[in-house]
């Protein structure tokens, strides 16, 4: 009687146990492959996704597509920001020497003329904008050594007055003085500028000499400042034009940008020499001032207001600089070469 009460305990607990069991592995259990992705069990009132994965795929597709295209578009504008504004493209370079169009008679005019001076000065020359024998400059120039120096003209190394001689220009353009800002003080610049002129007229006295003022800096140069050159090239005109015998020619309007310094795209890569592209704007300037008889004030071309006590006018008229036979003058005609682009 005893076991039998012992044993009917022991079905009635088996029961209860697996019972249990049952109910754990039902929860637990992952669903057969067979079942929709969308099925799902209640169990003590609540619904419960089938897996994880389900849940996982259905957040996704609600996340992933917004911030991806963010990221990208964040990224994109900053790659190209920069490039636009310190890059020039092919198209935007051609659109830079169309603002400097030299009509024929400019052209006409710089065929005559011989550029004596510095490293930038050479540009002309090492960019093929104008003829070798048209340039006469040399690496370290300054006003206050130009005659320590000798040039090459046809294959031959010469003083710079043999050159000249040689050559006998209608018209010498001046251009040196960055490696004097640093060496010397505004006074003596201008008095070796004022003896170099001296000299040049002496064995030149039917040329007509030029000087071109110093060219900025970009802003970031630690070379010297801009304030520093704009003090030496006002000193520098104050003197020329004190003499009556000689031009000075600011060429520094269009290379500046709104900081009063070199504008990126003229940077030729250290900060200090010039670019290809900054000699067009150069010459463009030099022959507003002598062929069309303008120069700037505040911002503005103008006329150049001359009188008898200011000395001969200096401009060039169309007639003094168009060829006897009056026929048009061509880029060839004047041995003088604008490139597609740098």
């Amino acid at each position: 009687m005893q076991n039998k009460l012992i044993l009917r305990i022991a079905a009635v607990l088996s029961a209860f146990i697996l019972a249990g069991c049952s109910t754990d592995i039902s929860v637990t259990l992952p669903p057969s492959k067979n079942s929709p992705a969308s099925s799902s069990r209640t169990t003590a009132g609540t619904t419960v996704p089938e897996t994880s994965e389900t849940s996982e795929l259905s957040v996704q597709p609600e996340t992933t597509p917004q911030e991806t295209p963010e990221e990208t578009t964040e990224a994109l504008v900053t790659r190209e920001e920069p490039a636009v504004e310190t890059v020039l493209s092919d198209e935007q370079a051609t659109e830079t020497y169309k603002n400097y169009v030299l009509t024929d008679d400019d052209k006409e005019f710089i065929s005559k003329c011989v550029f004596v001076g510095d490293s930038i000065c050479r540009g002309l020359e090492a960019y093929d904008i104008i003829p070798n024998d048209n340039v006469l400059a040399v690496g370290n120039v300054a006003a206050r050594n130009i005659f320590d120096f000798t040039f090459k003209l046809s294959g031959s190394e010469m003083s710079l007055l043999s050159a000249l001689v040689d050559l006998k220009p209608q018209y010498i353009v001046f251009s040196m003085g960055m490696n004097d800002v640093n060496m010397t003080s505004q006074q003596k610049f201008c008095e070796n500028y004022g003896d170099l002129l001296s000299q040049v007229q002496v064995f030149l006295p039917d040329s007509q000499l030029i000087v071109c003022s110093v060219t900025p800096i970009i802003y970031t140069s630690r070379f010297t400042s801009n304030a520093n050159i704009d003090s030496f090239n006002t000193a520098l005109k104050e003197y020329l034009d004190s003499t009556n015998k000689w031009i000075y020619v600011d060429i520094t309007h269009e290379l500046k940008n709104s900081l009063n310094a070199l504008k990126s795209q003229y940077d030729g890569g250290d900060g200090v020499h010039l670019a290809g592209a900054a000699y067009y704007a150069i010459l463009y300037q030099i022959c507003e001032r002598m062929v069309s008889g303008l120069i700037y004030e505040n911002g503005e071309l103008v006329p150049i207001v001359t009188s008898s006590e200011d000395g001969p006018d200096t401009t060039v008229s169309p007639s003094e600089s168009s060829s006897e036979s009056n026929e048009t003058v061509t880029a060839d005609d004047a041995d003088f070469v604008i490139p597609a682009g740098e």
